[in-house]
C-alpha cells in the first residue's frame, strides 16, 4: 500500500499543476478578449447601469473646467474630465487604443477624447458644390435679403457647375427639405443620396430660383461630406476675429499631424527661363524678370542674367 504521506504529496502536486494550467488559460482568454476590443469589467452589473453599447459620448469642449475662459485652452485641455473614464466602444478596443496612442498629442486629450466628430461644421461639399454658413457680413456682401436662411455657395465645380448654380447663391432647400444651416443641409442630402437627380432651391440676390442637380460621375447623388475647422496647436493665437466662444467648439487641439504645412495649392511651379526679347506667352502680369530668368537671345553671347 501507498503510505498516506505519499498520497497527500501526489494530490498536492496534482492540485498545483491544475492551478497553474488554470491561470495560464485565464491569461490567454484575457489577452484574446483585449484583442477583440472587449471590456472585462471586474465590477458587478448594476440594474439600469449603461452597458458597453450605452457608454456616454466623449465630452465636448465646453464640458471641461474653464472651457469658456478666454486664453485658458492649454490649462483645461490637459485635464481629464471628472466623469467616469471614457471607454472604447465594443469591437474597437485595441485598434482604437492603438490609434489614439499613435496620435502625437503628447499629453493632450486625443481627438477622439475631444469629440472631434461632433465639432461644429464649417463647410460642406456635394457634387462640386461647396457651401459655408451664412454670416451677417456675407449676407450683406452678396445681397442676401434680410431674414433669409440657408447655406451660401462658396465654390462651384463638377456637376454643381453644370446644374446652373453659382457661387453666391443661397441654398434654401434640397428636394423640398429646408437647409437653414450646414447640419440641416447635411441631413437633407442624406435623404436623397440614392437618387440620380434632385431639385435645389436657391435665393440669388433676392430672386427665388430652382435647379436640378444630376449625378454624372456615379449612378447616385450620395450625400454631402462635411468638415469642421482645421486643428490648432496649443497656445496658437486666434486666426480670426473674437468668436466669443470656446475655441474647442470648432477646433481639435493637436501638436502636429492635423494639417499639412504645405499642400498642392501652395506649390508654385518654377517659370521657365525666357529670352530677353521673347514675346510674352500670357497677358500682362508685370515685369517678366519678376518671375522668369532672362537669357540672351539666341545667337548672342553673354551670361545669363536676372533682370
Amino acid at each position: 500500500m501507498t503510505p498516506p504521506q505519499s498520497r497527500l504529496g501526489a494530490c498536492a502536486t496534482l492540485f498545483c499543476i491544475v492551478a497553474c494550467c488554470g491561470l495560464i488559460l485565464v491569461a490567454a482568454l484575457w489577452e484574446q478578449a483585449a484583442d477583440l476590443g472587449c471590456e472585462l469589467d471586474p465590477q458587478p452589473a448594476v440594474a439600469g447601469a449603461p452597458g458597453p453599447a450605452q457608454q456616454p459620448p466623449a465630452p465636448a469642449g465646453r464640458d471641461f473646467p474653464g472651457a469658456d475662459q478666454p486664453g485658458n485652452v492649454d490649462a483645461w485641455l490637459r485635464r481629464r474630465p471628472a466623469q467616469a473614464p471614457i471607454r472604447a466602444p465594443v469591437g474597437q478596443g485595441r485598434p482604437l487604443r492603438e490609434a489614439a496612442a499613435a496620435t502625437p498629442h503628447a499629453g493632450l486629450l486625443t481627438p477622439w477624447e475631444q469629440n472631434a466628430a461632433k465639432k461644429e461644421l464649417v463647410e460642406g461639399h456635394w457634387l462640386g458644390v461647396e457651401v459655408i454658413p451664412l454670416l451677417p457680413e456675407l449676407a450683406e456682401l452678396y445681397k442676401v435679403p434680410p431674414g433669409e436662411q440657408g447655406v451660401l455657395v462658396d465654390e462651384i465645380t463638377l456637376e454643381g457647375a453644370e446644374s446652373g448654380l453659382l457661387a453666391g447663391d443661397l441654398i434654401q432647400r434640397v428636394a423640398g427639405r429646408p437647409t437653414a444651416d450646414l447640419r440641416a443641409f447635411f441631413l437633407a442630402t442624406q435623404e436623397v443620396q440614392g437618387n440620380e437627380t434632385t431639385r435645389v432651391a436657391v435665393n440669388r440676390q433676392g430672386k427665388k430660383m430652382s435647379f436640378v442637380l444630376e449625378a454624372r460621375n456615379t449612378d447616385r447623388l450620395g450625400f454631402a461630406q462635411m468638415e469642421a475647422a482645421s486643428p490648432i496647436k496649443p497656445g496658437a493665437p486666434s486666426p480670426h476675429r473674437d468668436m466669443k466662444r470656446a475655441c474647442t467648439d470648432c477646433h481639435v487641439v493637436m501638436k502636429s499631424g492635423g494639417q499639412l504645412p504645405i499642400d498642392g495649392g501652395d506649390l508654385v511651379p518654377a517659370p521657365p527661363a525666357i529670352a530677353r526679347d521673347a514675346v510674352s506667352p500670357h497677358a500682362e502680369r508685370g515685369t517678366c524678370a519678376a518671375c522668369h530668368v532672362t537669357r540672351p537671345s539666341p545667337g548672342r553671347a553673354g551670361p545669363a542674367v536676372r533682370q
